[in-house]
Parts: structure tokens; C-alpha cells; sequence
């Protein structure tokens, strides 16, 4: 099954670029559109991408998806805080399977740790769509608080997604537990079993600048399970981007809907309420380390449900546990060919066109729509724009193929007006 990682790998990649010059495009018009406009459209293009993500791991990989909880978020349109345990590097892909069965998934604005700014083409992208970087050391509250600003100023539509652990729970990484108990004593917490202990400060920062523009806040719970629907040992590691793809999976998910309104934003009543779901989570992982214990062998998915009644039938609405509605995989499919289509456009013939004749047909729109005195400030912030992403495009393709020249014996974007060379 390690086709299925190979191809996603071979054709995910190669569109990020795809997508970073569709949007200089997009922010070249944009300097003549509403700004609410422009980011209806931004927000278009990136659920394209994420789309083709979900096509490989949830069209291809995922069997089943089982859902507890409050039902009804599908029929809301609201702006969400949402907060999910931490496993794996899937659970952003998750998240993107939760909202897609809401609508929008290019609402989604991730809080990122402050090196993921720096991923070539990504990291600049992700930047400018309004996801939120901090740090876990020397944290500068104003660079977010910035963003926050903006999001709520102009009205944008937005599902927070935060993870209040902040490191992955890892078995195998013991010096992370231990220091995370070791701050859970230091709080006067009773330390945690199968989670990290959730940090307060980014959920008071937002709480704090957004609890006007959010409408409630989702508490997530997700366990990973084998394509039979029986939970993986959670004892090992759980599998990560790569071996996600290996082999069919299902995946078992808890959504609370809590208002916004019954959050407490004291920073001290916001630890013991934070503490008190991870809590709950704590307990429901205990339980179904129970049942492996009592039965020899990982609970089935009934075993799972009946554990989720006791440990998180908190909910206001009445529990289900239906299966989420599979994703039509036509509107996974129209995404992946239309990106497909002008990754192939770009790669194999001139593709950087695209980016010089916008470039010229800014400076024409400048010089027939803005007064003299406009023009220079326009083309400068234009260039202030662009040249960013631009450089990196054109370093990301032009040494992908030199890479396939001297593996393949040819030059993919070959042109005789292009003669940098990179990384040989």
C-alpha cells in the first residue's frame, strides 16, 4: 500500500506552487475588488487544495467515520473555536473532514506553532489566509492579537482550530509527558494519563480579542481505529501523515457544541474548565484501556460507543452515533482535476507567464485606473506582495527540475529564457 503515500506525495506537493501562483492572481485583483470579495475567493481557493487532501485520505483510506455527539452542527453556519486532542500529524486533516460536512472549508484558520511560517511557498500562504503563529518560548502576543484583530474587524467567517496540548501525546516521547505532569503538579493538577496538560494562555488570548465574532466553541474528542472500527494500541504511537496512507482506517469522533457564552474567560475558572474536558477525555481513554485489559484485545466499535455514553454524553442534544454522510466524492474529484489541470499547464510549458504578464498587467491597470502620484506606492506594495512567493516559486520549480534532470535525463520546464540553475 505504499503506492497510495508515493502518489499523494508526488501530486499534493507539486500543487502547492499551483496554488501559490493562482493566488497572486487572485491578489492582483483584488486591489480592485471589496476586501470581503477577495477573501470569498481566497477562501475558495484554499478549500480546493484541502479538498484534494481529503480526497486521498478520506475518499481513498478512511472507511468509516463514526460521530457522537451534537449532530446538528451541520445545519450551523457559525464561527467556531475548535479544540480536538492531539495525536497525530492527521488531526488537522480531520478537522477539515468535520467542517467539509458543514461547509467551507477554506473557513478554517489553523494556530501554528511560528517555524511553519518559514515551509517554503505553504508558510507564506497560510500567512496571508490569516492563520495565527506563536511560540512557545518567548511568545509575542501582538503579532497574533494583530490577526485576530483582522479577522474580527472585517467579518470574516473562521473555524479557530487550536490544539490546547500544543505537542503531540507520543508514548515514545517520555521527556514531554514527564515535563508535561511535571507542569499539571506545579498547577495543582492531578497529571493526566493519556493527554498532555492543556495550556490556558492561547485560549484566553482568544477568548479575549474574539469572543465577540465566535458563536461557540467545539470540543472535540477523535480515536483512531483499525478498518474494522476496533482502537489502535494506544500504547504504540498513532500513525502519522505517511503511514495514515498505508492501509484502510476509521476513525471515531465526539463533537460538544458549547456556546460561547458559557465559556468562562477568568483566566483561572478558563484553566479548571479547559482542564475539566481534557479531563473527560482522560477518563474515556482509561476506559477503553480497561476493556483491552478485561478482554485481551482492542474494544469494537460497540465497545467504543458504550464508552463514549458514559465518559461524554454531556451534550444538550441527544447522541446518535450515526456514521458522518460520506463526502461526494464528484466535488473532491472537480477540485483535484481542475488544480491537476493547471499544474500540468504550469509545469509543462512556460509557467512563468503566468506571473510576468500579471506583473505587466498590474502596471497597466496602475497606469490607466490610478493617478500619477498613485502609481509608484501601488507598484511598490504590488512588488512588496509578490516578490515573496514569486522567488520562492520559481526556486521550488526551477530545482524540482533539475532534481528530475539529473534522476530522469529531462528537463521538465526547459526554456531557453530561463537559465538558473539551483542546488546543482
Amino acid at each position: 500500500m505504499i503506492l497510495l503515500p508515493l502518489l499523494a506525495i508526488i501530486i499534493l506537493v507539486p500543487m502547492t506552487p499551483t496554488v501559490m501562483v493562482l493566488w497572486i492572481l487572485l491578489r492582483l485583483i483584488g486591489f480592485f475588488l471589496p476586501l470581503t470579495a477577495y477573501h470569498t475567493f481566497d477562501d475558495k481557493l484554499f478549500s480546493w487544495y484541502q479538498r484534494c487532501v481529503l480526497l486521498f485520505f478520506e475518499a481513498f483510506v478512511t472507511r468509516k467515520i463514526y460521530f457522537y455527539g451534537d449532530h446538528d452542527f451541520t445545519k450551523r453556519k457559525e464561527n467556531v473555536l475548535f479544540m480536538c486532542n492531539h495525536q497525530s500529524t492527521v488531526d488537522w486533516i480531520i478537522c477539515n473532514m468535520v467542517i467539509a460536512r458543514q461547509g467551507g472549508i477554506g473557513r478554517l484558520r489553523y494556530i501554528l506553532l511560528n517555524i511553519f511560517k518559514y515551509i517554503p511557498l505553504f508558510g507564506y500562504y497560510v500567512y496571508q489566509h490569516c492563520f495565527i503563529f506563536v511560540n512557545r518560548d518567548n511568545f509575542e502576543a501582538h503579532k497574533a492579537v494583530a490577526t485576530m484583530d483582522y479577522v474580527t474587524k472585517n467579518g470574516l467567517s473562521c473555524w479557530i482550530v487550536a490544539f490546547p496540548e500544543v505537542d503531540r501525546f507520543n508514548p515514545k516521547k517520555p521527556k514531554v509527558i514527564e515535563e508535561s505532569r511535571a507542569f499539571a503538579k506545579s498547577k495543582n493538577l492531578l497529571p493526566l494519563q493519556y493527554h498532555l496538560t492543556p495550556r490556558v494562555r492561547g485560549m484566553e488570548l482568544l477568548l479575549k480579542n474574539m469572543s465577540s465574532h465566535l458563536h461557540a466553541v467545539y470540543d472535540v474528542t477523535v480515536i483512531f481505529a483499525d478498518e474494522n472500527g476496533s482502537c489502535l494500541d494506544k500504547g504504540k504511537p498513532i500513525p502519522g501523515l505517511f503511514s495514515y496512507l498505508m492501509r484502510p482506517r476509521t476513525l471515531h469522533i465526539h463533537l460538544q457544541r458549547c456556546p460561547i457564552a458559557d465559556v468562562p474567560q477568568d483566566h483561572d475558572a478558563l484553566r479548571a474548565w479547559l482542564y475539566s474536558r481534557f479531563a473527560l477525555k482522560d477518563k474515556l481513554f482509561a476506559d477503553l484501556e480497561e476493556i483491552k485489559k478485561n478482554k485481551a484485545r482492542q474494544p469494537n466499535v460497540d465497545e467504543v460507543k458504550a464508552a463514549f455514553l458514559r465518559n461524554l454524553s454531556v451534550s444538550k442534544v441527544p447522541n446518535g452515533f450515526d456514521e458522518l454522510p460520506r463526502l461526494r466524492r464528484r466535488w473532491l474529484f472537480t477540485a483535484f482535476i481542475c488544480l491537476a489541470s493547471v499544474t500540468a499547464l504550469l509545469l509543462f510549458r512556460d509557467w512563468h507567464h503566468p506571473i510576468r504578464g500579471s506583473l505587466c498587467l498590474a502596471n497597466r491597470l496602475a497606469r490607466r485606473h490610478l493617478p500619477y502620484e498613485m502609481q509608484l506606492p501601488y507598484m511598490t506594495a504590488l512588488i512588496k506582495t509578490f516578490l515573496p512567493g514569486t522567488l520562492l516559486t520559481r526556486l521550488a520549480m526551477v530545482h524540482l527540475s533539475n532534481r528530475m534532470q539529473r534522476t530522469c535525463g529531462f528537463h521538465p520546464f526547459y526554456s531557453d529564457r530561463l537559465n538558473l540553475r539551483v542546488g546543482v
